[in-house]
């Protein structure tokens, strides 16, 4: 059964600095990053969408523009929530090619009465672009960016945050949280 009232967004209106090009249209097999993410998590989701920068010339029924360029990921967030149906928004990264759309179930599952809910690796480190937001966190995100912030992990400190350990998701694919960020890491996928 999909998952009704959370979308599932990837996000792909970043600027690639790192990589050079535009991550989303990196080929893996014979699709791109950002067309093989829309199609894993349509399997799971009712609704999904690709969020791209303002001045991308994609348009569609699934697609939302960033509503101001150069923003950070909280741009994307921003966009997600307003632009999706449901009460929830579950984003993803576009360099992530290898995410799990049953690990973005769980999390939706554990959400419960939290603003958000995200991975905390066993590293500590935070999935920052792989987790699912209540809508009703709006408010304060749009504070965040009208302060001159633009970071999710800043966002997660001020909001009602469940992190949820690597640990408690069960046994999962060493390429789950995988991120793509330069040319060196995209020749080590082939």
């Amino acid at each position: 059964m999909k998952i009704a009232n959370t979308s599932a967004v990837i996000l792909a209106g970043g600027k690639s600095s790192r990589m050079g090009r535009d991550k989303g249209r990196l080929k893996i097999g014979d699709t791109t990053f950002s067309n093989k993410l829309l199609s894993d998590f349509s399997d799971c989701f009712e609704n999904v969408y690709l969020s791209v920068a303002v001045d991308s010339n994609l348009s569609g029924t699934n697609i939302i523009k960033d509503e101001k360029y150069g923003l950070g990921p909280l741009s994307g967030l921003l966009a997600a929530i307003k632009g999706t149906v449901g009460d929830n928004v579950f984003i993803c990264a576009t360099d992530m090619p290898f995410a799990d759309p049953q690990i973005a179930q769980k999390l939706v599952e554990m959400l419960g009465d939290f603003d958000a809910c995200v991975v905390r690796r066993t590293d500590g480190k935070v999935e920052t672009a792989f987790g699912v937001f209540s809508k009703r966190i709006l408010p304060k995100l749009n504070l965040e960016l009208d302060n001159g912030k633009r970071s999710i992990m800043g966002l997660l400190d001020r909001i009602n945050t469940r992190y949820v350990d690597e640990s408690e998701l069960g046994e999962i694919s060493d390429k789950s949280f995988l991120n793509v960020n330069t040319p060196e890491d995209y020749e080590k996928l082939f």
